[in-house]
This record gives structure tokens, sequence and C-alpha cells, in this order.
């Protein structure tokens, strides 16, 4: 698992990160959208924030195709999809309780973006070493 890049997870939405990637390589949004075989208004509400990130791996494979995005930017990229949908966070929530006691206590203390940042670390390390 790659690290998470905090900074683009913190400037950037995932529709932001592929309007800035479709407008750095001059890609028009009606381009785009012709070759991903969606409407042009399609894409604007990924984009603007309009409409969540899309699930299905067949458009997202072929939109990371067309705008040239690294396989360290498609992790990133992934990750802020599950950050911005709802799905299976409730589910999660549900079967681990006190990760909803841990997210409240975390309000209540007013955890700063770098307390977070130094927990989401530590999270990360755990992955790499079950992984191994």
């Amino acid at each position: 698992m790659a690290e998470l890049n905090m900074e683009a997870l913190n400037h950037l939405s995932f529709g932001a990160f592929i309007k800035q990637r479709r407008e750095d390589l001059g890609i028009s949004l009606r381009t785009l959208a012709k070759d991903l075989d969606v409407s042009s208004v399609y894409i604007f509400d990924i984009e603007t924030g309009n409409k969540y990130a899309p699930s299905n791996e067949e458009f997202l494979t072929k939109l990371f195709r067309n705008l040239n995005i690294t396989p360290s930017e498609e992790e990133d990229l992934r990750i802020m999809i599950k950050i911005n949908r709802k799905d299976g966070i409730d589910d999660y929530l549900i079967k681990q309780p006190l990760a909803k006691v841990a997210l409240r206590l975390a309000e209540n203390a007013d955890v700063s973006d770098d307390e977070w940042k130094e927990f989401i670390f530590r999270l990360q390390q755990l992955n790499k070493d079950k992984e191994q």
C-alpha cells in the first residue's frame, strides 16, 4: 500500500483532481466525455462534486488511461473515492463500534489535522506490517 499523499487529499477532491488533470492535458470536457461514452454534463457533475466519483471499474480504467494517471495517483484517487463515498463506512462503524467512539473522542478533543496525519501514518504502518 502506497503512503497517502496527504497534500493531494487535503487540497483536492476526486472531481477537482480530474478537472485539473484534464485541463493540464488540454482535453475539453466534451472530448473526455466522448472518449468515455458519457455525457459532458456527467463529467461536469463529477468535476464539480455534484455527483460522487464513479465506482464502475471499467469507467475508472478508461478515465485513468485517458488522463494518463500514474499508478501512485490512481491509488490516491481510489482513496479519495472511498473517503468521499458513504459506501461501506456505515457498515464498518456498525461492525466496529469503538471506531465511532474514537471519532467522538477525537471530536471532543478537537484533534488537529497534524494529529490525524500522525494517526493515519500509524495505521499505514499497521497495514504494511500485515502485508508482509
